[in-house]
């Protein structure tokens, strides 16, 4: 698990220096479709942001069902009703987002929330390595050429891709690029050695149970409640229900910045959702992918399908903007040699992964194959109203 986590890591930093590069050059937080048009143009600018948006609105609910599915496996034992109730507890955070309006407000109650996780991770991790079994350590294949390794590679950039989202979330905050991108690379590196830490102390304290963990991770609360006590698990779940809102406070503001950037900058010249609508439609989507989730495949499923949904869908957007950095002749040799290595790692990461057999892996082709058709749809419709409002000026002119 640790050596996955490493590798995990590595591709994610290596993927968000070209972020880094082209934030220093775009400061207005129009993002990843700014990047993308820097060298390769509009029509895949527009494309590379209406995949993120397609993907952006699995993330929130995706991360509410890991929660959901923690709580209830937890206190599966009671009454269906107060399980009802904690599922609608949980839920209704998803419902707490447009209140938090004051971009300022959202900023304090994230990092309040983070400086609590940093703390409650690392003092955990201290605690499973002084409580570590002596069973035997990890028996799990890790070897590269296994489909499960660099499935959980994928999945496992996305822990870090969080960390990017600043640029989105601070992009009108005031400080210099050049500072904030410092601080940003600081951060991402801190959080890189804190999970890599973490993910040590779990691989050492559930020895051998690591293999049932890979199958159902509620088993690390069982085994925390029998060896540490029965306060433990709570405490672990509090600290997960913090973090899940901690992820979904972050993103949703990063997405909704992102967002009005790109409809000012991308979708000028056409009609477009407004910020309203656009939350509005961003709930109705979510909710009804968490009701369906439930009744269906169920939470921890429908997490493992989203999750690799998502990471596919980032690679392409990562893909795309490491090709357009080395692409791009205004940047050194060097700088355009980083977009080269993250397109190649990124690649390597997503090929591997395809190599999967498992029995839920036709649902993620799917999906993944339906965000990007209607994404293609979606590019080539915007492009035409593009070439219809420049017809329109040209006429309007000549006349």
């Amino acid at each position: 698990m640790t050596l996955v986590v490493v590798i995990a890591f590595l591709i994610s930093f290596i993927s968000f220096m070209p972020i880094i590069f082209f934030s220093s050059r775009i400061s207005d937080g129009s993002g990843y479709s700014a990047y993308a048009m820097y060298s390769l143009g509009l029509r895949v600018a527009i494309f590379t942001g209406l995949v993120y948006i397609m993907y952006s609105f699995l993330v929130i609910p995706n991360i509410i069902m890991f929660s959901s599915f923690f709580v209830q496996s937890f206190i599966i034992s009671v009454n269906k009703i107060f399980l009802d109730l904690i599922f609608a507890a949980i839920l209704l955070l998803l419902l707490a987002f447009p209140l938090l309006k004051r971009r300022n407000l959202a900023i304090s109650v994230i990092t309040a929330i983070g400086m609590i996780e940093i703390l409650g991770i690392l003092v955990l991790s201290i605690a499973m390595i002084i409580m570590r079994s002596h069973s035997a350590v990890s028996t799990v294949s890790t070897s590269v050429f296994s489909g499960n390794f660099w499935e959980g590679v994928l999945i496992g950039v996305l822990m870090f891709s969080g960390s990017g989202s600043g640029i989105f979330l601070f992009n009108r905050s005031g400080v210099p690029s050049s500072r904030l991108n410092r601080t940003l690379i600081v951060s991402y590196i801190i959080t890189g050695i804190i999970m890599i830490f973490a993910a040590y102390a779990l691989t050492v304290f559930l020895g051998s149970n690591i293999n049932s963990y890979s199958l159902n991770p509620v088993i690390l609360l069982k085994i925390l409640g029998s060896d540490m006590g029965s306060i433990v698990p709570l405490l672990l779940l509090a600290l997960l229900l913090l973090s899940s809102y901690n992820l979904m406070l972050s993103y949703s503001h990063a997405l909704m910045n992102m967002y009005e950037n790109f409809q000012g900058r991308i979708l000028r010249k056409i009609k477009y959702v407004k910020s309203g609508k656009f939350i509005t439609i961003l709930l109705a989507v979510d909710v009804s992918i968490i009701l369906i989730s439930r009744s269906t495949i169920g939470f921890y499923n429908a997490f493992v399908v989203i999750a690799e949904v998502v990471s596919l869908s980032y690679v392409i957007v990562h893909l795309i903007v490491g090709i357009s950095l080395f692409n791009s002749s205004k940047f050194s040799r060097g700088i355009r040699s980083v977009g080269l290595l993250s397109v190649t790692l990124l690649f390597i990461a997503m090929i591997g992964s395809l190599i999967n057999s498992s029995s839920l892996f036709y649902l993620t082709i799917l999906s993944f194959i339906i965000i990007i058709l209607i994404s293609i749809f979606g590019t080539i419709h915007i492009s035409k109203d593009y070439a219809m409002e420049d017809n329109v000026i040209e006429n309007t002119i000549s006349s």
